[in-house]
């Protein structure tokens, strides 16, 4: 059982061989902002243990007038960076998110537009180096020329960067305390209208049954 990056209530993800993956990493959402990442690529602070291995993260995000399907266009590219002074530095591994599914969870938690559940598994797993801390940054669009997707943000001091255009020599400090992540250790299933929750797929929250989630996926 892992926490949901919504509401920190259990919710259950399985991985390619029907285990659960754990979370190695969570910062909760504040519902209280939300960080543009289409246009710029935006990123968030976070440590684990020691040679735990990050295979998969999932986040929960806005579509600007509710129009999820008219900004997403599949893409989540990923980028683990070095902490450098308290910003991102080198780039010690990124790629494009497998399998990424983006889950309408039917809520509107202090905005006017619904929240979707973006869950996906890294190219690589990633494992940690002692006493590391790092950057984990996003991108929810194939190239930079739109926008209109938003990372929500979360009181988990952690900081949050944005770099406009993907230029990653020039960060800049954006809203809010943190970025709402989960990173879980091993590769997830994504949802599928063919296996009922909550055995389906991670972002299936076991205690908001009755929304009627809508699972939208994008081919790629």
């Amino acid at each position: 059982m892992i926490r949901s990056i919504l509401s920190g209530a259990s919710l259950l993800a399985l991985n390619a061989g029907g285990a659960a993956a754990a979370t190695v990493f969570f910062n909760p959402p504040d519902n209280a902002n939300a960080v543009e990442a289409t246009a710029s690529v935006a990123a968030t602070a976070f440590s684990i243990a020691p040679g735990a291995t990050v295979a998969a993260a999932a986040l929960p995000v806005l579509a600007a007038d509710g129009a999820f399907d008219a900004f997403w266009d599949g893409a989540a590219a990923y980028w683990i960076f070095a902490d450098d002074a308290g910003g991102p530095g080198a780039v010690l591994a990124s790629g494009a998110g497998v399998q990424a599914t983006a889950v309408d969870l039917g809520i509107t938690p202090g905005f006017q537009n619904n929240v979707f559940a973006l869950s996906f598994n890294l190219a690589a797993p990633f494992t940690a180096a002692p006493g590391a801390s790092y950057w984990f940054g996003l991108h929810l669009a194939g190239e930079y020329d739109r926008g209109g997707l938003y990372w929500m943000t979360s009181a988990a001091p952690t900081g949050v960067q944005t770099a406009a255009g993907g230029a990653f020599d020039a960060w800049a400090p954006g809203l809010g305390a943190g970025l709402a992540l989960e990173l879980l250790d091993s590769p997830i299933a994504p949802p599928s209208a063919d296996v009922p929750p909550p055995a389906a797929a991670p972002l299936m929250l076991l205690g908001l049954a009755g929304l009627g989630v809508a699972s939208r996926r994008r081919p790629g």
